[in-house]
């Protein structure tokens, strides 16, 4: 899936002094003209300062009580993903989010989904008129399955032209029929060979060519892409942003 990736510009100052020899009454003399001009001049507020100003410091919500979402500040250079982890919602800061991910729907080894209703059925806060969509959040379906084992479901399915067809229409049906969704993440792990490796290719280039263009598509990797288990290049046309994250679960 897509992670926070952080940039750091530094900024060097370079402090040039220029030391003279100058008495003490001239000194006074040149401090005093310097702090006359400055009190001439008009006052000149950052824009960090303007912003400080203008926003509201929030009272401590009570217990159970949902808290208005704020419109996200985050730029448009960085995903801040997050994983509902439950189905109760607390006081979530909705503006330090771009992207909420609901898991898990599972697929079995014919492609079926399963466990549909742990997105269908979340919290209104995630579907359309809730909180989400009040600051801009997206709504991401986490579609998983962990048997990575050989002949384990993640096998059996994607190297089955047909099941994975069947689990990509079945993805295209819950998306497209939710009134607030962005799109899909993958999260399969992690053991398998070229083989198996082919057949999650063919299934993300199938899965692009079905979804309507608005729809993301993210898959949840291992740290390191080994070219035994991941072919995503420009010679399969899978080209994804690979940023880095720091996971957490409370």
């Amino acid at each position: 899936m897509k992670k926070i990736c952080f940039g750091v510009l530094l900024t060097v100052l370079i402090l040039s002094f220029t030391f003279q020899s100058l008495s003490a009454v001239a000194a006074e003399s040149v401090h005093k003209a310097q702090m006359e001009e400055l009190a001439a001049q008009p006052a000149i507020i950052s824009e960090d300062a303007l912003e400080a100003k203008a926003q509201k410091v929030p009272s401590v919500a009570k217990p159970g009580a949902r808290i208005s979402a704020a419109v996200p500040v985050i730029g448009n250079d960085f995903i801040v993903f997050g994983y509902q982890q439950s189905s109760a919602v607390e006081n979530l800061r909705w503006h330090a989010l771009t992207h909420i991910g609901i898991p898990f729907v599972y697929f079995d080894s014919n492609g079926n989904l399963t466990s549909t209703s742990n997105f269908t059925g979340r919290d209104a806060s995630f579907k359309a008129g809730g909180a989400a969509e009040a600051a801009g959040v997206k709504i991401i379906m986490v579609v998983c399955s962990f048997d990575d084992a050989s002949g384990g479901v993640i096998e059996q399915v994607m190297t089955t032209p047909a099941k994975r067809a069947t689990l990509i229409n079945d993805i295209k049906n819950i998306l497209t029929a939710d009134s607030y969704s962005q799109g899909v993440s993958m999260d399969i792990e992690f053991s398998w060979g070229a083989t198996v490796r082919d057949g999650i290719t063919a299934f993300f280039q199938e899965l692009r060519a079905a979804l309507p263009s608005q729809y993301e598509i993210s898959v949840y990797t291992n740290a390191i892409l080994y070219s035994s288990q991941w072919n995503f290049n420009a010679t399969t046309g899978i080209t994804p942003n690979i940023d880095y994250m720091l996971y957490s679960a409370y």
